[in-house]
């Protein structure tokens, strides 16, 4: 028995299976994931106990803005002691100073006096025994000179050493005002008033939620269909009636199998490039966690 079938009866399936890989509104449906930002953490770089705080979760920052303040109040004592220590060392380099000139004078006195002996030991008028005299004395005036320059020499050492530890402590205070290092929104705080913290500890963390992106995964043909800077959709599913403009940003550059959350076996077994669509969120709407689908315009 011979069954003849239509030509709708073909064409019925093909048109499902099409269907099937589009998205609302007939647009084609390339992934979904859930919406993610650049977040950093905002540490210390000092151990301190913290003296204030300027923000709460929730609050937007702008980069720069002081975030918290650590107790400074050692490190200030020390600046007074290395500036009480400066002003020491310029006493004592004044008073170098004067010893190099008082020791200048005198050798050059001895020198004078020397020269004039060995002219009057030629004419006959001296000895031999005033001329090694002055000779042993210019001797020594010059060995006080060179013990002065070498005094000066070492305060002002002592005075590169000691500026050297201020700027340090300055920069240490400096460090205790802790400055949110980009804009964006605090997502999280992680102390308050009063504790102590390490270096390197989290204090906060900020998101820019004014550019949120997703990660779709897509097999080796679909993804000729995207390369970077392509335009796509990105549809929210709490924002169904507000599509984004997103622009693929980023690639991998090798394949991977179908992450662990897609549960069918065979998904598991095929080979995927990460990709990673871009969108811009100026009023804040759309937030970090939101799941979303990226289809083709």
């Amino acid at each position: 028995m011979r069954i003849k079938l239509n030509a709708w009866q073909f064409t019925l399936p093909l048109l499902l299976l099409m269907a099937g890989c589009q998205g609302k509104n007939g647009k084609e449906f390339l992934g979904s994931g859930t919406l993610e930002a650049d977040e950093v953490f905002v540490s210390s770089l000092l151990a301190g106990r913290i003296d204030s705080l300027t923000v709460d979760e929730g609050d937007p920052v702008t980069e720069g803005q002081v975030l918290a303040k650590l107790d400074v109040r050692k490190l200030a004592e020390q600046v007074h002691q290395s500036e009480a220590g400066l002003e020491e060392i310029a006493v004592n380099r004044r008073i170098a100073q004067r010893s190099i000139e008082q020791a200048q004078e005198q050798h050059n006195y001895l020198v004078a006096s020397l020269n004039r002996q060995k002219n009057l030991l030629e004419s006959g008028s001296s000895t031999q025994q005033m001329v090694d005299d002055l000779n042993t004395q210019e001797v020594l005036a010059r060995s006080r000179v060179r013990a002065a320059q070498e005094q000066l020499q070492a305060l002002e050492a002592k005075e590169k050493q000691v500026q050297a530890t201020l700027q340090l402590i300055q920069l240490q205070i400096a460090d205790g005002s802790i400055t949110a290092p980009r804009s964006g929104i605090i997502t999280e705080k992680y102390v308050e008033i009063g504790e102590n913290v390490a270096p390197g500890s989290s204090l906060f963390k900020i998101a820019d939620l004014k550019k949120l992106w997703l990660k779709v995964y897509l097999s080796e043909k679909e993804l000729g269909l995207v390369p970077l800077g392509t335009r796509l959709k990105v549809q929210v599913d709490a924002l169904r009636d507000q599509p984004f403009e997103g622009k693929v940003v980023w690639v991998s550059p090798r394949s991977e199998f179908t992450p662990s959350n897609i549960q069918t076996r065979e998904s598991r077994a095929e080979l995927v490039f990460a990709v990673k669509v871009a969108f811009n969120n100026p009023e804040l709407k759309a937030m970090i966690g939101m799941p979303a689908e990226v289809v083709v315009p």
